[in-house]
């Protein structure tokens, strides 16, 4: 069972705190575009609500390797919002794995949906903007911004 009231006052802290602190490549936008693929595939694939839908809210919430393991400030607002504490771990478990660059890989249904989601938000006119702001916000010029899929980039570790 979904638990509304707690992911509904998840959303609005989400929203409050990306507004004031968030990066304009990952905010509120970009986790409504994510939200929407996310419910379409979960709904092919069955995946539990309870768990996903507060796993897209806070999947960036902080946007390095360290933080996302560490999810403090999404820990912090999932228990503003009323989650448990058993429920706050698994939502945190899934948004570990959702990163490219996390060393935790998908395995679970919600796993997989929100890392397909986010991808798939990553693709066409809108990722493309959304590539080249988040290659400004980290001071990257041209060439490090066009560099071939796979080869390292710089990512301050504060993003």
């Amino acid at each position: 069972m979904i638990g509304v009231n707690e992911t509904e006052r998840l959303g609005e802290l989400v929203r409050e705190h990306l507004q004031k602190d968030g990066l304009p490549s990952h905010g509120w936008d970009h986790v409504q575009r994510t939200l929407r693929y996310a419910l379409l595939i979960a709904k092919e694939e069955r995946a539990d609500l309870s768990i996903l839908l507060p796993a897209v809210l806070v999947h960036d919430i902080e946007r390095s390797a360290a933080k996302h393991e560490e999810s403090t400030v999404a820990r912090s607002l999932l228990v503003k919002a009323g989650f448990t504490q058993d429920k706050t771990a698994a939502i945190l478990d899934c948004v570990k794995s959702h990163a490219t660059f996390s060393s935790t890989k998908p395995a679970s249904t919600e796993q997989r949906v929100l890392f397909d989601a986010d991808k798939i938000e990553s693709l066409g006119p809108v990722g493309a903007a959304r590539f080249f702001m988040f290659a400004g916000e980290n001071h990257w010029d041209m060439r490090t911004a066009l560099r071939p899929c796979g080869e390292a980039r710089d990512v301050p570790s504060d993003h």
